[in-house]
């Protein structure tokens, strides 16, 4: 081979080198899926001298290359700048490498920034010691915290801040978490993170939250064992009066393992943690059936999935393809998604780390799968800590609940005001579960909170069997749910729409 030809191979190999590695440092901050989809996205880009300024459907991300600043401004609800981020190490040799509808990645000499429509950003260090101090420019009245991650929020939005805590190593170096003086100095490596977002990222849906009204339900199980029977025509008839979504459960519906344990479900006593999947309905043809009856009566189907508890956790690229499979072969409308990874207590063994940049990766690739018209409920009681919500994840999702295993005393609880309501922090439709309420509060006492916040309620139809022993689902709503319907309709009519 002549030296020629070796220095034309030594020269393609080092610039495929250094394409790799530049595109490898880009991958740090961006995230696949899909938010303009559902109406969020990157509105305009205008760039001029020491100043970029990006504009999503809920804030503006303003870059000022003098002072090294990326100021937050938030849009919805109210207009005001919440915060800004000081790179104490500078910006240096910024430059724009991506633009498009879903997101704008911003290249610089000390660190890589991908901001997105749904108004979060990933701010990922090029080199080591790089430090980035937050300041707040409003008075929240809840600051959220756990191990460095921060939640500031009040009745009109807010911003979060979550470093990585699983890419170990950066540090808090400097705080002060006055309401009036809130300053947050962190020292990150080259390999860690912060994800961050302005919210609420959208515009709260007023409309829907008065015309979508879900029953759930399970499917026959027979001794603790699926049968794959759902439930039947004349009943899904019957429900189209008082609602319009219809969300199958995991009980009954899907196979079990392929292992041979079987499936079973938290729940069930002895208390288990098991890991669920793959998501085969045990009879195809049934889950066919519901689907065709309720959309020929104008109903959505929505079905169980949940990645805390699949069996190849942490895999969530496997997750997300077999659910896609499932979508598409079944032509259902959606997903109830029972978690995405969290931090467990008490010594579960789970393989679960709770990785903020990855459940808000699945939450949008999971967007991207059933599009715009497409329904997610997320269930995202979480690790129950003060920092459970990523407001910019849940703004995703068409429904999401909160609330389980939470304690509560009062509606004035920091945790229904901040992470069970959803009108100005996600705008999400909201939902509780509260099994853990005080005895001094009844659940007409929480339906009435959760309409007066802008939340909504759920009607969960279970099976009896009867004397054939064959599964038989309610025709019509309980008293009090119907109850619950008929307030919301008289909310409905007494709202004015645009």
């Amino acid at each position: 081979m002549s030296r020629k030809r070796h220095i034309h191979i030594l020269i393609f190999l080092i610039l495929g080198f250094f394409h790799f590695n530049c595109y490898a440092d880009y991958d740090s901050v961006i995230v696949g899926g899909s938010s303009a989809i559902y109406g969020m996205k990157v509105r305009n880009v205008h760039v001029s001298e020491g100043l970029i300024k990006v504009e999503t459907t809920g804030a503006i991300f303003q870059i000022n290359t003098d002072q090294s600043v990326l100021n937050l401004v938030q849009k919805i609800g109210i207009h005001r700048n919440v915060g800004s981020f000081k790179f104490i190490t500078g910006i240096d040799n910024l430059r724009i490498v991506e633009k498009n509808l879903e997101r704008v990645i911003v290249d610089t000499e000390n660190f890589n920034l991908g901001i997105y429509g749904d108004s979060s950003f990933i701010i990922s260090p090029k080199k080591n010691g790089i430090i980035v101090r937050y300041k707040s420019h409003f008075s929240p009245d809840y600051i959220g915290n756990k191990y460095g991650e921060y939640m500031l929020a009040d009745d009109f939005g807010g911003m979060i801040i979550y470093p990585q805590r699983y890419e170990s190593g950066y540090k808090i170096i400097k705080k002060k978490l006055d309401e009036d003086d809130f300053n947050l100095s962190y020292k990150i490596n080259y390999g860690q993170r912060i994800l961050s977002g302005v919210f609420p990222p959208r515009d709260y849906n007023l409309i829907q939250s008065f015309n979508d009204k879900i029953v759930f339900c399970n499917g026959y199980s027979k001794n603790g064992v699926s049968t794959g029977i759902l439930v039947d025509n004349e009943t899904i008839e019957k429900w189209s009066k008082y609602v319009n979504i219809i969300c199958l459960f995991n009980g009954g519906l899907y196979k079990g393992l392929t292992n041979g344990k079987g499936y079973t479900f938290p729940g069930r006593e002895p208390y288990k943690w098991p890991f669920v999947g793959p998501y085969k309905p045990f009879k195809p043809s049934e889950l066919k059936r519901v689907v065709n009856v309720a959309n020929s009566l104008n109903m959505k189907v929505i079905v169980y999935i949940s990645f805390l508890f699949h069996y190849k956790m942490p895999d969530y690229n496997f997750f997300l393809d077999e659910i896609e499979e499932v979508y598409n072969r079944y032509n259902i409308d959606g997903f109830y998604v029972d978690g995405l990874s969290q931090d467990w207590k008490h010594g579960i063994k789970l393989l679960s780390k709770e990785d903020r940049i990855v459940n808000y990766e699945i939450m949008r690739r999971i967007r991207k799968i059933v599009g715009s018209k497409g329904v997610i409920f997320y269930h995202g009681s979480g690790d129950r800590s003060e920092v459970s919500v990523i407001p910019n994840v849940d703004s995703l999702c068409d429904f999401v609940i909160y609330g389980e295993s939470v304690p509560f005393e009062s509606f004035k609880d920091h945790y229904i005001r901040y992470q069970v309501r959803k009108k100005s922090i996600s705008n999400t439709i909201g939902m509780i579960k509260a099994d853990k309420r005080s005895s001094k509060i009844t659940i007409e006492d929480v339906r009435n909170e959760m309409l007066r916040i802008g939340n909504r309620e759920r009607w969960w139809a279970h099976y009896q069997v009867d004397i054939h022993n064959r599964p038989v689902w309610p025709n019509i709503p309980p008293a009090d749910i119907l109850t619950y319907f008929n307030k919301l309709n008289r909310l409905k009519n007494n709202s004015a729409f645009e």
